[in-house]
């Protein structure tokens, strides 16, 4: 597209968002003066035809549009605002989406407090905290989950307090959150609740947090979760073992090379090459014919990790 055709494009978008605001604005104002189900309906369907063409056109300049939404009567038009919002990280929503954390709508809470993460709106760090009290276990989770995106270390506390929430979600939360931000006094409270927590997600991110965190004191209990009933639980002790660098476990990941399990092969491998164990790249090698394409992906990647040169990683691949 010459530079032409790209203003006339531009020009276009601005004067159809132009045309779209008025004919949303007439909508409403037309509403308050003729209260019908059919006029509102119209006006809903306008304000939805608007936010369509805003995402579709992929053009920042409707975004004040948007923001002004933020304020419309519909619960379902602010929901769909923040969606749009959320696609053209618009941090400078950040001050609406904060006041609409007190909405009456449990929808639109969520979906702005799920932005106000996805936004990196660190100002609303304090309001997200006051939100982890909510009665609401949605709104109490999705805090969690807005709070590890922006990393705050001010919660770390309260979400480890969390973690007996009576609400599973919120626990599940709350344990990913914890892994992301990596404060390290989570680590003694994630160990205990491997011992009583049944919900197999928890048990996963915990297992998985407790790997981000590079828990060693927990590596006697994680090398146990190996044989653990549930297959995903076990996945995530083998990555979480190589991040934790647990040498001792090397002979049991070669064994898992040979597993039936395809990602039991490759989270083997991953876990090898996490722990630069460079005396397995003999067996590594082996599973670069390997019947699965994404275990011989990893293999290939694992290798170059361990420093082994492409020339050599070819030619045991033909």
């Amino acid at each position: 597209m010459n530079t032409k055709d790209k203003s006339s494009s531009v020009a276009f978008i601005f004067l159809l968002l132009i045309a779209i605001f008025a004919s949303v604005s007439i909508s409403y104002v037309w509403m308050r003066i003729n209260n019908s189900p059919e006029r509102i309906e119209a006006a809903k369907e306008s304000t939805r035809l608007a936010i369509r063409q805003i995402r579709d056109s992929k053009d920042k300049t409707g975004t004040p549009f948007l923001l002004r939404l933020l304020d419309a009567p519909d619960y379902e038009i602010r929901y769909r605002a923040i969606e749009a919002l959320i696609q053209f990280k618009a941090r400078e929503a950040g001050p609406k989406l904060i006041a609409m954390l007190s909405e009456s709508s449990n929808a639109v809470r969520f979906r702005a407090t799920y932005a106000l993460g996805m936004l990196d709106a660190k100002e609303s760090i304090p309001e997200l905290i006051k939100a982890l009290n909510d009665e609401d276990p949605m709104i109490r989770g999705i805090s969690a989950v807005s709070l590890g995106v922006l990393q705050s270390k001010e919660a770390v506390s309260k979400l480890i307090s969390l973690l007996d929430d009576k609400h599973y979600y919120v626990r599940e939360s709350s344990v990913c959150a914890l892994g992301v931000i990596g404060d390290k006094e989570a680590i003694p409270k994630l160990m205990n609740i491997l011992t009583y927590e049944d919900h197999y997600l928890i048990r996963r991110y915990a297992v998985e947090s407790l790997g981000k965190l590079n828990a060693r004191e927990a590596k006697s209990q994680i090398i146990t979760l190996l044989q653990d009933r549930d297959l995903g639980v076990r996945y995530k002790a083998i990555i979480s073992l190589g991040k934790i660098n647990a040498q001792e476990t090397i002979p049991e990941m070669i064994k898992f090379m040979a597993n039936p399990d395809f990602n039991i092969r490759k989270y083997a491998v991953g876990a090898l090459a996490d722990m630069d164990a460079r005396q397995t790249i003999p067996e590594i090698k082996k599973l670069l014919k390997d019947e699965n394409e994404s275990v011989r992906l990893v293999v290939e990647n694992a290798l170059k990790t361990l420093g082994v040169p492409a020339e050599e990683i070819q030619k045991a691949k033909e």
